[in-house]
């Protein structure tokens, strides 16, 4: 290609506009597979199909701007396949690799509302009509995806279930910061003064961008003005979430005369948002007897799901257990099986395990044991030989990561499981007890080609790349898998650059794609370039050019420039 001599004096970070319109078919190319693929993932979602939803996902995350995103569709359609583990690496991936992504506090939520969380915390609130309430947990049977719009679909989508609170407004300019700041101070120093700033905030905004903010320090005043000025916010405002927001605060506050005017609205209110925001703040107090009055009057069904998962925060067990025995619905056994495993009832779950005898509620009871933690291994064996069908031996080992279950056990039954499903399961339990080698011998011995390419996965995610060159030693016709080369990618080795750049020489087009992909992955723009140079193809340069621009958009100059 013959530069204009002006282009070649340029600084590289100049050069790049020009770049990316000289490559910008290829680009767009890549960019277009790896957004389709995103939709079709979005796709197969809504229609159920979640192992054709994951691939698909995975497939979008090889783009680096799609990468945190897909990554957390990936995780979220594996927990609706009931893969948890795979689908906490996934989540705990993200979390470690992009932990200021918009999508990191999805991530949380998604591991609280699966049982995988590993400090207990409250769970996000869910929404009516815009205002707070807990959601509680549905039934699997009843579980349906809903594709991101937004904000975020709950994780377990219910038929009324509507979406969760916008994201928070964005924080103040450094001036209006400031201000608060300064305000807050005064709060500290002179009441009096500075809830006359607060309501001067609250009566000049009219658009409400500070009215959040005028709640927070309104919240963190004691003054008998501070509430007097809240609960005025919660009879007047008409922007539910404001209203909710007010009700939260007023509800932090211990005093008699706070709690009685938020029991007074609920027993006279008829708008169901402002209802869920007063059960809502009952997790800030201790008063269980309270609420377990209320439900006991409460007629709304989402209410009184929403105030026992409440019950369950506060840790009221005794009250939850004796509710259980006297319910007949399905859908409330299960929110209180999930109460009952947030309070650390331990004992009333296991009694359901045992006696339960509709599968759908023994199931919900299985899936709470997640939520109690450090489960006895014993105990998950025995359960495990009894399972009932192969569901629930999958949703066993998802419980037996939380475990101390002996890694010899946990291989023994992989090896004498027959359900593929179930396998899956054992093998993501295997990834957190067993070694690459361990699992090198397991794809050995494995025929399902399925299991087999997940193995391999597996291998390359605990960076493995010694136990694939291992297996490629014995057994060369091992890189005709499924997976192997993929696993390579899937590492931050490039130990094996000349096996690899051998294979590409020696392959089928297939596998020059994959060992591209592997360069793109790792980040490895060497091998890239040097295939470049290499190419006597435009189809194969153009492909190159692809991969090259996502992976070191700097180097696209060095091979274009080249003689």
């Amino acid at each position: 290609m013959n530069l204009p001599t002006n282009f070649l004096k340029l600084n590289i970070k100049k050069k790049l506009p020009l770049v990316f319109a000289i490559s910008m078919l290829t680009a767009t190319a890549a960019a277009n597979k790896t957004q389709d693929a995103y939709q079709t993932g979005h796709l197969a979602m809504a229609q159920q199909k979640w192992s054709q939803a994951q691939e698909s996902f995975a497939t979008a995350a090889s783009d680096k701007s799609l990468a945190d995103s897909a990554t957390y569709w990936q995780a979220y359609v594996l927990y609706q396949n009931n893969r948890h583990g795979e689908a906490k690496l996934l989540v705990k991936k993200l979390l470690k690799e992009y932990p200021k992504s918009q999508w990191a506090d999805d991530a949380q939520m998604l591991l609280l509302e699966n049982g995988d969380a590993e400090i207990p915390v409250p769970p996000m609130p869910r929404m009516i009509n815009n205002t707070h309430i807990v959601s509680p947990p549905a039934s699997p049977s009843k579980v349906k995806a809903v594709p991101r719009t937004s904000p975020r679909p709950s994780a377990h989508p219910r038929p009324n279930a509507v979406p969760r609170p916008a994201r928070p407004p964005q924080a103040p300019t450094l001036d209006a910061e400031m201000r608060l700041f300064a305000i807050q101070q005064i709060m500290f120093s002179n009441p009096e003064k500075g809830l006359k700033l607060i309501k001067e905030m609250l009566e000049n905004d009219e658009a409400g961008a500070s009215k959040v903010h005028a709640l927070q320090l309104l919240g963190m005043s004691q003054d008998e003005q501070a509430a007097e000025l809240l609960y005025d916010l919660v009879m007047d405002e008409e922007n539910e979430g404001l209203k909710g927001h007010a009700i939260q605060m007023l509800s932090m506050r211990q005093d008699a005369k706070s709690k009685e005017r938020l029991l007074g609205l609920y027993k006279n209110e008829n708008n169901r948002d402002t209802k869920a925001a007063i059960i809502q703040g009952f997790i800030h107090s201790d008063d269980s007897r309270t609420l377990e009055r209320l439900l006991a009057k409460e007629k709304d069904q989402d209410l009184k799901l929403q105030m026992i998962h409440v019950l369950g925060i506060m840790g009221d067990s005794n009250v939850l257990t004796k509710m259980y025995r006297t319910q007949d619905a399905v859908e409330v056994k299960a929110a209180l099986l999930q109460a009952m495993a947030m309070s650390g009832e331990a004992a009333e779950v296991k009694r359901v395990i045992a006696q339960e005898k509709l599968p759908e509620i023994r199931q919900q009871a299985i899936h709470a044991l997640m939520m109690l933690g450090d489960v006895d291994g014993d105990y998950l064996l025995d359960l495990y030989s009894k399972a009932k069908s192969a569901d629930e031996k999958h949703m066993i080992s998802n419980v037996m990561m939380t475990s101390d279950l002996p890694p010899e056990m946990a291989k023994k039954l992989y090896q004498q499981e027959q359900d593929s499903d179930v396998k899956r399961s054992l093998l993501m339990l295997m990834m957190t007890s067993q070694s690459s080698e361990e699992l090198a011998g397991l794809f050995k011995e494995e025929k399902d080609p399925e299991i087999k390419r997940e193995i391999l996965q597996h291998i390359g995610m605990m960076q493995g790349v010694d136990e694939l060159m291992s297996l490629y030693k014995e057994d060369p016709t091992v890189a005709e898998s499924e997976g192997f080369f993929m696993a390579f990618g899937m590492t931050d080795s490039s130990e094996h650059n000349d096996f690899l750049l051998d294979q590409f020489a020696a392959g089928n087009h297939h596998t020059q794609q994959q060992i591209l992909e592997v360069f793109m992955m790792q980040g490895n723009a060497d091998p890239l370039v040097a295939l470049y140079k290499e190419a006597t193809t435009k189809p194969m340069k153009k492909r190159i050019l692809e991969m090259l621009v996502m992976t070191d958009a700097d180097r696209v100059i060095e091979v274009i420039e080249a003689p």
